[in-house]
Formats: structure tokens, sequence, C-alpha cells
């Protein structure tokens, strides 16, 4: 393994508001702090991944306004690799509104995706070698698509691994299954894809089999929240047990931070579980912090 990944993904303002509970629809009410931070799902996956043992090539598409000194600024602080940040004048740096309820940490989210929908199939070919020289692919669906399957069949031709978290759910996914070796969805996502309920385990597996049925795709991993993971692999499913006395602090980039480590000890060269039972245990420490860019560094191989 070269332990080497590339990673196309979004670059967002994140502004967080903590809350007592939810607004209801029409109800103004008062924060009890809030915070700038950076985010997206390709940032933080990035971001997860380099404190994981691996080099990272980043990516990604902001607006010329306000936020992109910030954006630089915060990316070259937390990927300490390389970061390939274009611009954009048609559109602005991605924003996200975050709430987090102070009593279960759980958290609502909008986006307005911006400059990372105005990336192109002429710039994703541009590192069209450093795609070829890695070992994982990693994209999300906060780009635009036509960019996100040029990556992947620039990545599935060169028999790079590809890895798609299929976040946020979208119809248009169907015309990128057919490039991707591993998805990651959340129980959620998996619900969106395989058309069935996923309120218990049993209802999850047989959810998984028919997306693998209908997708073609063999390898599947749900993220399951504080119920830990679920994987699928050659028709045996393992899962992978939740972790134990969670200090919960806010669950906002929790799915980024276990997509991030699976992918880094994937390109280190560990199996499938053993990849997914770490990214377990990292996810567990990323929600003991505030913020989607809450990545502590990698923790040795405690799988």
């Amino acid at each position: 393994m070269k332990n080497k990944i590339f990673i196309l993904g979004s670059f967002n303002v994140d502004i967080v508001s903590y809350l007592d509970d939810f607004p209801l629809p029409g109800q103004t009410i008062e924060a009890t702090n809030s915070e700038i931070i950076c985010g997206g799902k390709g940032a933080n996956q990035a971001y997860a991944a380099s404190q994981n043992g691996v080099e990272v090539n980043f990516l990604t598409k902001i607006g010329k306004d306000g936020f992109a000194h910030f954006a630089k600024e915060q990316l070259g602080l937390r990927i300490k690799q390389n970061n390939y940040i274009l611009e954009t004048e048609k559109a602005a740096t991605g924003v996200a509104n975050i709430f987090v309820r102070g009593a279960d940490k759980e958290n609502q989210i909008v986006i307005n995706l911006g400059a990372n929908k105005c990336i192109t199939e002429k710039e994703v070919q541009y590192y069209k070698s450093l795609i070829e020289e890695s070992d994982i692919l990693m994209v999300q669906l906060e780009n635009n698509f036509d960019a996100i399957a040029c990556a992947l069949k620039l990545a599935h031709d060169a028999n790079v691994t590809t890895l798609l978290n299929p976040a946020p759910i979208s119809p248009q996914i169907s015309r990128l299954l057919p490039l991707v070796d591993i998805i990651i969805p959340n129980e959620t996502e998996l619900q969106g894809l395989g058309k069935m309920p996923v309120s218990s385990l049993d209802e999850t597996k047989k959810a998984v089999l028919a997306f693998s049925k209908s997708s073609g795709i063999q390898t599947i991993v749900v993220t399951r929240g504080a119920k830990g993971a679920l994987c699928f692999q050659n028709n045996i499913f393992t899962l992978i047990p939740s972790i134990e006395n969670v200090n919960v602090v806010d669950t906002t980039g929790a799915g980024d931070a276990f997509n991030g480590a699976l992918a880094a000890k994937l390109a280190n060269g560990l199996n499938l579980e053993e990849a997914a039972r770490y990214a377990n245990f990292y996810a567990s420490l990323a929600v003991a912090g505030k913020g989607a860019s809450n990545m502590p560094e990698g923790v040795g191989l405690l799988i």
C-alpha cells in the first residue's frame, strides 16, 4: 500500500448554534453559545484521514468572498499535506447552519453548497495522476455529480479503490454506483437507498441485501451512530459493536470521522472489519469535542 488517499469534497463554513431545544416553526429562541468553524464533509473526512497516518490530497472549491481567507487558513492548519483549493466568482463559499441540542447533543443542519457545486470535470481531470497514484479515492455528494462521476471513473479505470459516502442522499446517485467499490451510508441514507425500513438490525440487514442486489455493490458499511456499525462483504455480515461510556459533547461530524478513519486504515492495509472497528472507536473520540471538524490525533491500532 502507498498510504495515499485522494478526496474530492466540500469545504463549508459551519455556523454552529448550541440550543436548549430546536425551535418550532415561526419561533425565535436564544442560543446558549455559537461559533464559526471549518466544515464540509470533504474537509472533515480529509482532516480525519490526515490524523490517521496517511498522505491526503484534498481537492475542493471555494468562492472569492469574505470566507476565502478563512477557508485557506483553516485547511492549512488542519490538513497538513496537500490542499488543492480552487476558487470561483460564480458562487459563494459553502455555508452550513448547524443547531446542536443540549440535552442529547443531536443536530439539525441546513447547507448552502455554493462553490462546491462549481467544480468542473476539466478541473478534476487535471489531478488525474494524483488520483491514479492513490490507494483510495473518497467522495461524497456535496459536489456536482459530473465532477464526482469524473473522479470515480478516473480511479475505477486505474484500479484505485473507490469509497462513496452517499450524503446528502440524491436521486442522481444511481449514475455513480457502477463506479463504487465501497459505500458507507448511515441508517437514514440506507433507507433511502434500499427503499426499506431500518428500525431494527434485522431490517437493516434486509435493506443492505436489497441495495446490494439492485446496485451490484458488494461491500457496504452502515454507520449506526451509538449502535456501532454493520459491515457487509462477501455476502457476510459483521456487526461492529458500540463503544461504551462515551462522553458525547457534539455528534456533528461523527460520520465524517468514521469515514476518514476508515479510508485511512484501508490505505494502511487493514481489512474491512479491522478498519471499521478502528473507525468506530475513532468516531467515539471525535464526538467528545465540539464541532464537525473536531478530529483528534490517531490513536494507534485499537481494534
